[in-house]
């Protein structure tokens, strides 16, 4: 069985109220992961000398109306 299997077969068996705290746990930890990996990003953009930086945001000109969200 999967973690996630065995995630949810716990999580039948709560009541509402502790569904609602697992949901909210399971957000804070998600949100985690994405700071996190935003950190380091920025971390390794404060890095880049002015030829680099330049060149990479050439590279994401116009990035958002070629790949708009859907």
């Amino acid at each position: 069985m999967t973690v996630e299997q065995e995630v949810l077969e716990k999580l039948k068996t709560l009541p509402p109220d502790r569904k609602r705290e697992v949901l909210e746990f399971a957000e804070f930890l998600s949100s985690k992961v994405t700071v996190g990996v935003r950190n380091r990003v920025n971390g390794a953009l404060t890095e880049l000398n002015e030829n680099e930086l330049t060149h990479l945001e050439s590279e994401f000109k116009d990035y958002d109306r070629l790949y708009p969200r859907r």
